[in-house]
């Protein structure tokens, strides 16, 4: 049962930190994949990661380049799937809305 209790400071701070945290991990973990795909850059296994988190955060972008990369190395076609799955994830996303801060 649900009570109607209205939200407290304490509470909307303990959320506040929850979400900072969650945000400084995935910050975190978009870093430590970036880092990985330098050192290995052949290896699919970190570009597709790398591709998923960048498609996760919304950088549709950055996630399109890394499909590229991996379609460019995937010679024998040992991640074709994996490849085609993120491909057509990728080309249902909305496009990215216009920056209002954009010069023109």
């Amino acid at each position: 049962m649900s009570s109607n209790r209205p939200i407290t400071h304490s509470l909307l701070n303990r959320l506040r930190s929850f979400v900072y945290s969650l945000s400084r991990f995935t910050a975190s973990a978009v870093r430590a994949i970036r880092d990985a795909v330098a050192v290995e850059p052949g290896e699919p296994t970190y570009r597709l990661t790398q591709a998923r988190m960048l498609r996760a955060t919304g950088d549709q972008g950055g996630a399109r380049w890394q499909l590229d990369e991996l379609r460019y190395r995937d010679i024998g076609g040992a991640n074709w799937a994996d490849i085609a799955q993120l491909a057509t994830r990728l080309s249902s996303m909305p496009p990215p809305t216009p920056s209002l801060t954009t010069s023109h």
